[in-house]
């Protein structure tokens, strides 16, 4: 997922939860989750 034409997330992750606030969760397997505020 590019952000103004910056890789913000690879495609390394099996699930991206994107909420409302800017906020994703990105699992990276299952039950180990990553959250990145963009």
């Amino acid at each position: 997922m590019a952000l103004d034409g910056k890789v913000m997330v690879e495609a390394r992750y099996q699930e991206v939860d994107i909420e409302n606030n800017g906020t994703v969760h990105l699992t990276v397997i299952p039950g180990k989750v990553k959250t990145v505020k963009l």
